[in-house]
């Protein structure tokens, strides 16, 4: 996962729960060069989806990048079961260990994109293929 030995980049979507375990995940792969990050999703699971989709922002402010990965806060509640939340492992903000202050501010409305998961997330892929196609034409035409 770490290391492609090929080089070649792949793009991925990543749809997480950032707790603690996911806002690592986050990391690692924000720091992979081999990796380039469309786009991401969060959910209810470790905690509720909107401390997953503040935590999701926080792990991106930290890592300091440049590229603009969007975020896009999904489902509210298990399809199949009631949400529970599991504040003793994950305390009550999803995020919580002694250094949580330290960690970049969230202005939720403006650091997220409101708009339908499904649909963002359909059109945001689309268009990463469409334009990588169009960017391999024309490498292809000025050989």
């Amino acid at each position: 996962f770490l290391f492609n030995l090929n080089m070649s980049v792949q793009s991925i979507w990543i749809d997480c729960d950032p707790g603690h375990d996911d806002f690592c995940a986050l990391l690692l792969a924000i720091a992979n060069k081999s990796i380039n990050i469309v786009g991401i999703s969060t959910e209810a699971g470790n905690h509720n989806v909107k401390n997953t989709s503040i935590n999701a922002v926080k792990a991106l402010k930290l890592s300091k990048i440049e590229n603009n990965i969007p975020i896009v806060p999904g489902i509210e509640k298990p399809m199949l079961r009631e949400a529970r939340v599991c504040e003793e492992i994950h305390g009550s903000s999803g995020l919580d260990f002694d250094l949580r202050d330290e960690l970049p501010d969230v202005d939720f409305e403006n650091d997220l994109v409101h708009e339908n998961p499904i649909v963002f997330m359909y059109n945001s892929i689309r268009d990463h293929v469409i334009n990588k196609e169009n960017n391999n034409n024309n490498d292809d035409e000025s050989l």
